[in-house]
Order: structure tokens, then C-alpha cells, then sequence
């Protein structure tokens, strides 16, 4: 088996890329909807969620072909009920999913390992509390 000695100067970025930054995206937008919450609870999701924006991170750099840190522009908007919570929880999830799936399909090892991690480390916080932030 014969491996790469060397990577062209000119490699196009993975196409993962853009994938990845726009969980980085969504992983900012629901961390700063948690925090702006400001109930009891939120804070056992801010730990989570701060992991999964670092191994975003890392993931985005590798797979950028200068392994710089990528630059981004984030609309933050803050959470006014359990659903704005629900919604954000709900998407971030579903993301994570698919990119993992098209990673897998893709035979793209790198991707779908930090991926499968935070899909295994995912809590579901919100999807279980009704209105007035109590357990269903």
C-alpha cells in the first residue's frame, strides 16, 4: 500500500467544508440561545455544546487545505421559549446526523469519526421539557 508523501500545494478543500462550518455555525447560534436562557438547567448543556465547537473547530481545520482557523460570520439571535431551545436542539442534531451519514457514504474516516463523537456524547435537553421547564 503506497501513502501520500506529500499534499499539492494547490489541494482543494474537502468538500466536508462547508458541511462542517455550518454546524460551526449552528453550534455558536445554540450555544448563545442557551446562554441568554438563563435557567438553572442550561447549564449542564453549555459543557457539551463548548466541546463540540472545539472538535468542530480541530475537524475544520484539518480540512482546510492551509489548516488555518476558519473565519465565519454568526447571527446571534437569543431564546425566548423552550421551543426557540427545541428548534435549535432539534437542528443541530439532525445536522450532525446527516453530515456523519455523508461522511459514511462518502468513505470519509476523518469526518465521520469526530462526528460519531458528538453524536454519541449528544444529550437531548430540550426536546423533553414542556413550557414550564418541567420533564414531560
Amino acid at each position: 500500500m503506497k501513502f501520500k508523501q506529500s499534499e499539492e500545494e494547490t489541494s482543494p478543500k474537502n468538500p466536508f467544508f462547508s458541511s462542517v462550518m455550518d454546524l460551526l455555525i449552528v453550534n455558536k447560534q445554540f450555544t448563545y440561545a442557551v446562554k441568554t436562557f438563563k435557567k438553572d438547567f442550561t447549564a449542564d448543556v453549555i459543557g457539551g455544546l463548548v466541546t463540540g465547537n472545539r472538535l468542530l473547530t480541530k475537524l475544520a481545520i484539518s480540512l482546510d487545505p492551509e489548516h488555518k482557523q476558519p473565519s465565519m460570520t454568526v447571527e446571534y439571535k437569543p431564546a425566548e421559549t423552550i421551543k426557540d431551545l427545541v428548534k435549535l436542539e432539534e437542528k443541530y442534531y439532525n445536522m450532525l446526523k446527516e453530515v456523519a451519514n455523508n461522511a459514511l457514504k462518502e468513505n470519509d474516516a476523518e469526518v465521520f469519526s469526530y462526528l460519531s463523537r458528538l453524536i454519541y456524547s449528544f444529550e437531548h435537553h430540550f426536546c423533553i421539557l414542556d413550557e414550564d421547564n418541567s420533564t414531560l
